[in-house]
């Protein structure tokens, strides 16, 4: 993977291709950015930039031996290590190989890979997964080898802060002193949950959102003409995973109506209709239900700003806008804040494995009781 795939964000590649010339890279680095905006496929860049016998015009050659082999993420000074869900492999296939295949398969397909299309990739939608206390002892035992190729070996890390605590503990002292020729390459959706004593180990870089002309130019490329482009750019908001997912299938259907239909229920006192939004939501799954809370929260915000009459402020598209006109009226300054909190709230819930029958079930009741009485 070289930089050039990874859309946008110069001065991050810029601060990345320095400390790699200079040879300032720290022992641990960690490249923290929301999901979507390319963290993972930056540092899996970085460790081919670093690795390439031929660097030019900043990024990797792609073309020598070593670049092959980072490309298909085959070479065996890159190691991986992410979170994983029990699975079920065939009953020849070794559960690690099967891991490892699902994962360069999902990642080659995908540079800007989120963590529930990663968990749909192993069959395991209704659960978090987890880096365990003895993944944390595997990544002590590979790093003790010495670089097969290289003059160094690459550890990329994602997700820590789905490390359990047990694992995070036994990797403090090799984060801190690492074999000699290792670097760490952490990337992190959410650094304040990663634990602090491992946070206070690494060199962080923060990864911005996209830039909205440069996803623009990347739309293009993918085939949008430049009005597509820039209305899916401006309501991305800098994450490119979901601007390619607004090109490829518009707005999130399944989200949409699943808003619409808690908004009315609530809005109209409609307990069965509450009931039944909670049976659909249950059959998302865990990591698809924290999808959900984030949406209803984006949306919200969106629909307050036309309460607001400020249109333009408004990053909807198409049906979503549509159905956000009429019921701006309804999310205003009496309710918003209590809108937010309840999300908020919900997400910690879900997150921490609540229950979500009970978790759902009284968000879905607050709504009724924070819309008041009306049909939408």
């Amino acid at each position: 993977m070289q930089f050039s795939q990874i859309v946008g964000l110069e001065e991050t590649k810029t601060h990345l291709r320095m400390l790699a010339d200079e040879g300032r890279m720290p022992h641990a680095l960690m490249l923290s950015g929301s999901e979507g905006v390319g963290a993972l496929g930056l540092a899996v860049a970085l460790a081919q930039y670093m690795a390439c016998s031929n660097r030019h015009d900043g990024d990797s050659c792609g073309v020598c031996p070593s670049c092959r082999r980072m490309a298909k993420l085959q070479h065996p000074d890159l190691n991986f290590c992410m979170p994983v869900v029990k699975v079920t492999p065939t009953k020849d296939e070794d559960p690690e190989a099967y891991l490892r295949d699902r994962w360069i398969e999902a990642l080659q397909t995908n540079p800007y890979l989120t963590p529930s299309r990663w968990y749909t990739e192993l069959g395991a939608t209704g659960k978090q997964g987890l880096i365990s206390a003895e993944m944390a002892e595997a990544i002590i035992e590979k790093l003790w080898y010495k670089p097969v190729e290289l003059p160094m070996k690459f550890m990329v890390v994602w997700q820590p802060e789905r490390m359990h605590p047990v694992a995070a503990n036994r990797l403090l002292k090799v984060v801190e002193e690492p074999p000699e020729q290792t670097v760490f390459l952490f990337v992190s959706h959410h650094p304040e949950l990663v634990l602090p004593t491992i946070l206070s180990r690494v060199q962080q870089v923060i990864v911005p959102p996209v830039l909205e002309d440069d996803m623009v130019k990347a739309l293009q490329h993918e085939g949008a003409d430049s009005a597509k482009a820039q209305e899916i750019a401006r309501v991305a908001r800098g994450n490119y995973a979901q601007a390619l997912e607004l090109l490829r299938e518009g707005d999130n259907q399944e989200m949409l109506a699943l808003l619409m239909d808690l908004l009315r229920s609530g809005y109209s006192n409609n307990y069965e209709g509450i009931f039944t939004w909670v049976s659909l939501v249950l059959a998302l799954g865990r990591e698809r239900e924290k999808e959900l809370l984030a949406y209803l929260a984006r949306m919200v915000r969106e629909i307050y700003m036309l309460n607001l009459n400020l249109p333009e402020l408004c990053y909807l598209i198409g049906p979503a806008r549509e159905f956000a006109a009429k019921v701006a009226p309804y999310v205003n300054g009496r309710n918003i804040g209590w809108l937010l909190d309840a999300y908020q709230e919900a997400y910690q819930h879900v997150a921490g494995n609540g229950n979500e029958n009970i978790i759902f079930t009284d968000l879905g009741l607050r709504h009724c009781q924070l819309l008041g009485k009306g049909v939408v």
